[in-house]
């Protein structure tokens, strides 16, 4: 950052911020947000039941939650805050004082053109050691893949790829098992429901595949190491695309 600064001047950087991988810290955020709302909503269940205990209307059931509430749930809420509140606390330490240096960083220039030189400029003294690209939008940044080293990623991007190759090779087999199991009993389904009934049978059963097989597309892109959604989305779309063509495509062909 120094370097660009020296080259495109001191204002050229509007906004900085280094990568770094705070599913932990988020995760525990939300349980401790989660517990302080249980406590806040058992705190204000009570004043209502006290406001009718004063009132004179209140029912067993009612005095029943009520001691339940005071005598017991109340201060289990609270125990469960504290140590939610404790471990979010103790993560959110841990980054604060982790002196390990970034391997990656969003850098937002002032100008499009600084931004342009600055792509092309060696940053460090080792060739290849660091390298500038354009990042993604803001909305588009997949910060836990970002915190990586660009080995990480790729290590990554290479076991979801492999994975995936055969996913989509093998995806075949229990479909077409499936279908060999219907064939056997299409004798009975026709005689009973009639040949249309056992084609939209079968039209139900590999429809379910296919949508299997677009939640397995989704979830082994979000396993890779790309730093932007659309890219991990990208590579979910082509790996449905190849699970179609070998098992509609191919499927049918050794099926004829």
């Amino acid at each position: 950052l120094n370097k660009f600064e020296r080259v495109l001047g001191k204002d050229c950087i509007a906004f900085k911020m280094l990568a770094s991988d705070t599913r932990r810290l988020d995760a525990a955020a939300q349980k401790w947000a989660a517990a302080r709302e249980m406590v806040t909503q058992t705190m204000q269940a009570i004043d209502d039941l006290k406001d009718i205990e004063k009132s004179g209307t209140i029912n067993k059931k009612e005095q029943k939650q009520l001691t339940k509430f005071e005598n017991t749930e109340l201060d289990d809420l609270k125990r469960k805050e504290a140590l939610a509140f404790d471990d979010f606390i103790n993560i959110r330490d841990e980054y604060i004082n982790n002196q390990a240096p970034a391997s990656s960083a969003i850098v937002v220039f002032a100008r499009q053109m600084d931004a342009v030189i600055a792509s092309q400029i060696q940053v460090d003294s080792v060739p290849g050691q660091w390298v500038t690209e354009q990042a993604p939008g803001n909305s588009d940044v997949v910060w836990h893949n970002l915190a990586l080293t660009t080995v990480e990623r790729a290590r990554k991007t290479t076991n979801s790829s492999i994975f995936a190759f055969f996913l989509c090779l093998f995806f075949m087999y229990p479909v077409n098992a499936v279908i060999a199991a219907m064939a056997d009993v299409k004798g009975d389904i026709v005689g009973v429901f009639g040949e249309a009934m056992y084609n939209v049978i079968v039209s139900i059963i590999l429809t379910i595949f296919l949508v299997i097989g677009h939640v397995l597309s989704l979830v082994v892109s979000r396993r890779t190491g790309y730093v932007a959604i659309s890219s991990m989305d990208a590579f979910g779309a082509s790996m449905y695309f190849w699970l179609l063509i070998l098992n509609l495509v191919l499927g049918n062909l050794s099926s004829t």
